[in-house]
């Protein structure tokens, strides 16, 4: 059933690409145990969208839930204007990554920072 909705998606892509659907069909691949092709699609939203905090939040989620924290931490400090979100996020993958001291410095931060009504 995953090979028939990851062949959908790949069709939707080749008829109007966007960020979106290349991060639905890398998700496709991780659960199809293909880090590599993942890998590619997950690039390929990255440079559609390279100022989009949601495109990039959840590229960085698809490389941390695969264990790849060096690449999740170096997509979340790419995004331009940080949120509480993305930096909590941030923070997250340091602990994840066992580095508890700069794990800190961005929940640091979200102290210090005002309260964001959207989040």
């Amino acid at each position: 059933m995953r090979a028939v909705a990851l062949d959908l998606l790949r069709r939707a892509e080749a008829q109007k690409p966007s960020a979106h659907v290349e991060l639905l069909i890398a998700r496709g691949y991780q659960r199809l145990n293909k880090p590599e092709e993942a890998k590619q699609f997950l690039n390929r939203a990255k440079n559609r969208s390279p100022h989009d905090p949601d495109i990039l939040r959840a590229v960085a989620g698809a490389y941390r839930d695969a264990g790849q924290y060096g690449e999740a931490i170096s997509t979340l400090q790419a995004v331009p204007s940080k949120n509480t979100r993305c930096i909590a996020e941030l923070g997250y993958t340091y602990e994840l990554a066992g580095d508890k001291q700069q794990a800190a410095t961005p929940m640091q931060k979200l102290q210090k920072a005002p309260k964001e009504i959207s989040g």
